[in-house]
């Protein structure tokens, strides 16, 4: 055995010890490990746990959105989360700034310093508990919002040049991004003036024009300029990649700020919008699909090979009928992307159409409401074809001509020479009645072929009279065909045919000597004249209809009978007839012909009132019941007498359609807003959209029909402008650098006081032709809006239409649109202004009107959204110690606290606009109670921001989210 060393004593002491202390280091990094996965655990719930809080708190907003929209609301920019309960967690605003938000050197959304909480607008704290009560009762943490729309922003895929066709947009329409160039006919967004975003801003937006600036962003969004980024017929993809290609990196301070004014003024993803109108059929002022139907397309083609075949509801112009556009529409589809319609609803709803606004009394121009909307509806067709022929009901007895490029029936007189005697005094009384006819036409149009017109005018004229000594029970009837060759017939210009002469005589009559001689009772009971066209055909090979009136029917009081010879001791032989109308487009019915009589001396043959010279009836000039048509002296200086004979190439040519009535056309810078037509406009509930809507009175205005149309066949486009937008830059590019109005012919001796619109084409010495509604007007007056202007429009300022009359006390000044029509009011009362806007006459505003409308639109498009959402450890029943003022001490009583620039409690507490050095009163010892947000005792654990765009899809009527982020 061997004996035990003393060196070995204790040996597994230390074996012992040396294992415990592994085990416990072990032992150590298992507990750290355990701690620290269980603090991530912890944190990941708690994260997981914000992360679902702020995704339904972005469902919370849409909601929001959603119940806005249905109680007639459009101003999202007014959704956010306030609290106006009272209660006990109302007041406390810690952490609300991190709403704001900066992305790539970008400020989408700025929060707002100083902030006052007291604010009806200001955005508050909402809590959100266990759904427990009492003393079960915890918070788990709060929720925030802001919604702001991005509409009203400009697309810059669909605003800039592009070769191919994109939707809605036929290839090659645009052209250069240029003040000086741009083309503003008002049919597509592409030709809205991008550079007029700001006038001065140079820094972030330099001119497109090379000689003007080195940079050209503007020409880098095109795609087939010179330096153009974006791929032919696409779209940008989002901000990334057009920043990258325009060259706007986010490193410097100017840089960064370029890319906020960017954003600001566009808006990337933005789907097709679809080109549909509203009728509110339920009356609730709420869009819904069923109430959405197809605009009808002023822009299309002459004839369509695929109809009726394949495309029974595109018909081109000279295909669609007046029936066609007095019916009602179709519910609107993609329907695979074209669409042109056929039935215009405003025209269509034609019951409060006045029938007797130009007749004298006693008479009706038109017999029914639906007899004259089929002639707005015939004069819109024949504006828009390509042929001289009226379009008509029926050649021999039509109830309606339309107005077309081609001279009018304007003036009648008839010239008796009546002669009664007995020559031998003996009892033979011969009774000689001769009439000859003058008939005048009048071309009021330049047309652009000039046209010289070799006219027939076939005149039928009933009537009779009596003569005594006989005295027959009938007297003598006579009906009468005569034919007049009224040529040649050149642009504006009066020309009369003179017929043969007409022996209306009863020859020789056998009675008493010496008896009483008179010829008395002359009447006509029928005069009607057709005016064709002697050397072209139609297709069925008749002469070219063009105009037909009956100025007679013997339905006027104001003609009576009349006696054309006394006596026996009358020599005055010669008694004349002359019947003339006010305005030559509305010459159909009796109701618009005025009968002028006189003895012996034929009327007018010095000055006005003569055939061949203005009548003396035609004042294109009316005032202030009747389109204001300034310096007017004959019919064809009214800017309104105008034809263009193929389809329209702007939407203000809209105004050029004659309603029927002398001196009425389509009135489209008032909108119309009498839904019941009780004569009281703006209503409650009343948005110029109920089923029954239609054309009425032309002193209510006709703007609704700007909402019905559209200027191409497709079924969606892109980029059309929200005018429900307070984004003035915006609207300044939309409204600025619409040239309007047109300068004197050259040829004119003197300028008329007054800009005029001559249809013949001439081209001015830059190239381009402004004697076209729609093309550039060389030297006439550019459009801008200023800041003020827009304010004035009260679109900027308001987000909405002003309602003149309305209480600003009850809030109700200002309403949104609902119908991009309603704008039309507004504008008039900025045009009308005489501050920067001089359009003092109806085609002006007009003018202004139509060149921006079909680019803009009333419902919503993309809208952003931020949600910002905070968990944390509801703590109660226990009294919190905190050193707010940092002295080192707890206080019992309250603390004045300096933020030393950064924010504790939520707010600018000295209001000078930022945090540096603000002062409050806080108690350091808090006691805190469950249920309730007891600030800086709550422990924030975890923070989550989402970042959303949505869409409101019209076909659905949904809330549709594009893009969605988080934001750490």
């Amino acid at each position: 055995m061997r004996p035990k060393s003393n060196n070995e004593d204790g040996i597994a002491l230390l074996f012992t010890l040396g294992i415990l202390a592994l085990l416990l280091v072990m032992a150590m990094a298992f507990a750290s490990s355990a701690r620290m996965g269980r603090k991530a655990a912890s944190n990941n719930a708690e994260l997981t746990c914000a992360r679902f809080l702020a995704e339904s708190t972005l469902q919370r907003a849409m909601g929001a959105m959603r119940f806005y929209r249905e109680t007639g609301g459009s101003q999202y920019d007014n959704i956010i989360s306030h609290d106006v309960s009272g209660g006990v967690n109302q007041k406390t605003y810690d952490g609300l700034y991190n709403l704001g938000t900066v992305i790539d050197g970008a400020i989408i959304y700025e929060w707002p310093v100083p902030y006052d909480p007291e604010a009806a607008d200001a955005i508050h704290w909402q809590y959100v508990d266990n759904g427990r009560s009492g003393a079960d009762k915890r918070l788990i943490g709060r929720i925030a919002y802001k919604v702001f729309g991005s509409g009203g922003k400009l697309d810059p895929s669909a605003c800039v040049r592009h070769t191919a066709a994109i939707n809605g947009v036929p290839a090659g329409t645009a052209v250069v991004e240029s003040p000086a160039t741009e083309v503003r006919n008002g049919n597509y967004v592409c030709e809205i003036n991008i550079q007029n975003l700001t006038r001065t801003d140079y820094t972030n937006l330099p001119p497109g024009n090379p000689s003007l600036g080195p940079n050209n962003d503007v020409l880098k969004l095109s795609s087939n300029l010179a330096g153009g980024q974006l791929e032919d017929s696409e779209r940008w993809s989002d901000w990334g990649s057009l920043f990258s290609l325009i060259g706007i990196p986010a490193v410097t301070a100017a840089d960064k700020a370029k890319r906020e004014k960017w954003r600001s003024w566009f808006d990337i993803e933005r789907p097709a919008d679809t080109e549909s109108f509203w009728i509110d059929s339920d009356g609730d002022g709420i869009e819904t699909p069923s109430e959405l139907y197809h605009r009808f397309n002023l822009g299309r083609e002459e004839t369509n090979p695929n109809y009726p075949a394949t495309e029974p509801d595109n018909p081109g112009w000279s295909q669609i009928t007046v029936a066609d556009i007095l019916t009602d529409p179709v519910e609107y589809s993609e329907n695979g992307g074209k669409f042109y319609g056929k039935g215009i609803k405003w025209l269509k709803n034609y019951a409060n159409l006045p029938i007797n606004t130009t007749a004298p009394a006693g008479s009706t121009s038109f017999t029914s409401a639906q007899t004259r909307a089929r002639q707005i509806a015939a004069n819109l067709i024949d504006y828009c074809d390509n042929n001289r022929a009226a379009t008509t009901d029926n050649q021999d007895a039509p109830t309606y001509t339309g107005n077309d490029q081609s001279p009018y029936i304007n003036e009648i007189r008839f010239q008796l020479d009546s002669n009664l005697d007995d020559p031998l005094d003996d009892g033979h009384y011969s009774c000689n009645v001769q009439m000859v006819v003058d008939l005048e036409v009048v071309n009021i149009y330049n047309t652009t072929d000039n046209k010289a017109f070799d006219l027939d005018a076939v005149v039928s004229v009933s009537g009779s009279y009596q003569w005594a000594p006989k005295n027959a029970p009938l007297g003598r009837p006579f009906d009468e065909t005569i034919t007049i060759h009224i040529n040649p017939v050149q642009n504006r210009s009066y020309v009369t045919g003179t017929s043969a002469v007409i022996d209306l005589s009863e020859a020789t009559w056998l009675g008493p000597q010496g008896g009483v001689m008179n010829i008395r009772d002359f009447q006509f009971t029928k005069i009607n004249v057709k005016l064709v066209d002697h050397s072209e055909k139609d297709v069925n090979l008749r002469p070219l209809f063009y105009d037909y009136s009956y100025v007679e029917t013997s339905s006027f009081t104001e003609t009576g009978s009349f006696k054309v010879k006394v006596d026996k001791n009358d020599k005055q032989r010669y008694y004349y007839f002359d019947y003339e109308v006010n305005d030559p487009r509305q010459n159909l019915n009796e109701g618009d012909w005025k009968l002028t009589t006189s003895k012996n001396v034929a009327i007018g043959t010095t000055g006005a009132g003569g055939v061949g010279a203005k009548n003396s009836i035609c004042n294109p000039n009316p005032g202030g019941n009747k389109d204001v048509e300034t310096g007017a002296v004959q019919p064809w200086d009214v800017s309104t007498a105008y034809i263009r004979n193929s389809g329209m190439k702007s939407p203000w040519e809209i105004g050029f359609i004659h309603r029927g009535s002398e001196w009425e056309t389509l009135r489209i810078y008032l909108f119309n807003r009498d839904d019941n037509n009780n004569g009281t406009n703006n209503e409650s509930g009343e948005w110029g959209a109920s089923p029954n809507m239609g054309i009425s009175d032309w002193a209510k205005g006709d703007a609704n029909i700007l909402d019905q149309v559209k200027m191409s066949g497709a079924t969606e486009c892109f980029g059309k402008i929200n005018l429900n937008s307070s984004n003035d830059n915006v609207l300044m590019a939309l409204i600025g650098g619409i040239r309007i109005g047109v300068s004197p012919l050259p040829s004119s001796a003197t300028a008329l006081p007054y800009p005029r619109l001559p249809n013949a084409s001439r081209t001015k010495t830059d190239g381009t032709d402004d004697s076209d509604p729609g093309a550039l007007s060389y030297g006439s007056e550019l459009i801008y809006a200023g800041v003020d202007d827009v304010n004035y429009i009260a679109i900027a300022a308001t987000n909405s239409i002003k309602c003149p009359g309305a209480s600003a006390a009850a809030g109700a000044l200002f309403l949104p649109y609902k119908s991009r029509a309603q704008v039309a009011t507004t504008i008039t009362q900025a045009l009308s202004s005489g501050a920067r806007f001089t359009q003092t006459t109806d085609a002006l505003k007009e003018e202004v009107i139509g060149k921006f409308i079909n680019l803009t639109k009333a419902t919503p498009d993309t809208v952003t959204i931020i949600v910002l959402a905070q968990t944390f450890r509801d703590i109660g029943g226990v009294t919190i110690s905190k050193d707010l003022d940092g002295d080192g001490v707890i206080s019992d009583g309250p603390v004045t606290v300096t933020e030393s620039g950064y924010d504790i409690d939520g707010k600018d507490s000295n209001n000078d606009g930022d945090y540096t050095n603000d002062t409050f009163t806080a108690n350091e010892k808090i006691d805190t109670q469950y249920g309730r947000y007891d600030q800086y005792a709550e422990e924030i654990l975890s923070e989550q921001k989402i970042l959303a765009t949505v869409i409101y899809d019209q076909t659905t009527q949904k809330w549709r989210i594009l893009k969605y982020e988080y934001i750490e």
